[in-house]
């Protein structure tokens, strides 16, 4: 007590001071790590969120190809003769935005399963032309060529869903 007795009125008001100071910065440190750490990890997560967008637009008007379609092979070919080059046209500018995103996307970034889920939703779609050939020229069951756009929208939607799961911070991936 002698000591804190014989301190200046300056080095005792410093010592009040210094322990709610160093409690300032440990907690002013450890809120900017938490910061720089979610937005490291928004770094990660935004082509995944620019992905997705581009996947569901291309899903959206698949479903609605999938329509055109099943109505096109219901009526044996007299109905949605002119809705169905408009769907496709429609779908293959999504298509091609897709396609074109994912030039520069690195799926293996993201570890093994997400790059199958979003090869397998690839490939499906590069079966696109094969099965619109069919369905223009009435030589394909209704039900094969619904099933073909159900697939390729499950797949999908499936890479979409798995993205979720790609973040460590749950509030990034609903945001």
């Amino acid at each position: 007590m002698k000591i804190l007795a014989n301190l200046s009125i300056r080095n005792k008001i410093f010592l009040m001071l210094i322990a709610p100071m160093l409690g300032l910065i440990y907690f002013s440190v450890h809120s900017v790590m938490e910061k720089s750490s979610v937005s490291a990890e928004m770094e990660t997560v935004q082509p995944l969120a620019q992905l997705a967008v581009k996947a569901s637009a291309l899903v959206h008007e698949t479903q609605k190809e999938r329509g055109a379609t099943a109505g096109f092979l219901g009526s044996k070919g007299k109905k949605f003769v002119t809705e169905l080059p408009a769907q496709r046209r429609s779908t293959d500018q999504k298509r091609a935005e897709l396609r074109a995103f994912l030039k520069e996307f690195d799926a293996n970034a993201y570890g093994n399963e997400f790059a199958s889920r979003l090869n397998d939703a690839t490939s499906r779609l590069s079966q696109l032309e094969g099965k619109r050939s069919a369905v223009s020229a009435l030589s394909i069951p209704t039900k094969e060529a619904i099933c073909y756009y159900t697939g390729f929208n499950s797949a999908m939607l499936g890479v979409i869903s798995e993205m979720i799961d790609l973040t460590n911070n749950g509030k990034i991936s609903r945001a």
